[in-house]
C-alpha cells in the first residue's frame, strides 16, 4: 500500500498553483524557496508523475497537476472542516449530554440540570430515568 499524501505538500502545491512562483509560495508559507522546491519534487515522486512545468521563474500546472489540484483543494477543505468540527466539540455547552439517573434523581435533581442546559442551545440533552441499572443502556451508547 502506498503512503498517503502529505498535507503540508498539498498545501504548498495549492499555494504554488495559485501564485505560480516558488518565491511567492515560500514567502506566503514562511518557508524557504529551496524547501518548497524539494517538497514539490517529493510530491511528484510520491504520485509518480510530473505536476509542474517550470518556465524560468514561472510555474504552470501540467494536466496531472490540474487534476491533483482539484483533489488537493477538496482534501484540505475536508481537513479544515474536521478541525473546526472537533474544535466545536471541545467547547463547553456544545455537543451531546446523556444523563442516566434513578427515579428519585430524575424527579429532584435532573430538572435543574435540564433548565441550566437550555442556556446552551447547541447542547442536546437526553435522559433516562430508571430504578434498574439495565434500563440505562440508552445512556451508555
Amino acid at each position: 500500500m502506498k503512503t498517503p499524501l502529505d498535507s503540508r505538500q498539498l498545501r504548498a502545491f495549492c499555494v504554488l498553483a495559485r501564485t505560480g512562483s516558488f518565491t511567492e509560495t515560500a514567502r506566503e508559507l514562511h518557508l524557504t524557496q529551496s524547501g518548497i522546491s524539494h517538497s514539490m519534487k517529493a510530491l511528484e515522486g510520491d504520485v509518480g508523475c510530473r505536476l509542474l512545468d517550470r518556465l524560468g521563474k514561472k510555474v504552470l500546472l501540467t494536466q496531472a497537476g490540474e487534476q491533483l489540484l482539484q483533489h488537493a483543494q477538496k482534501i484540505l477543505q475536508e481537513m479544515e472542516s474536521a478541525r473546526e468540527m472537533l474544535g466545536r466539540l471541545g467547547k463547553w455547552g456544545r455537543g451531546r449530554l446523556r444523563l442516566g439517573a434513578s427515579t428519585t434523581a430524575c424527579q429532584h435533581l435532573i430538572p435543574t440540570v435540564l433548565r441550566e442546559s437550555r442556556s446552551s442551545p447547541a447542547l442536546h440533552c437526553s435522559t433516562a430515568c430508571a430504578s434498574k441499572k439495565w434500563k440505562w443502556s440508552p445512556c451508555l451508547r
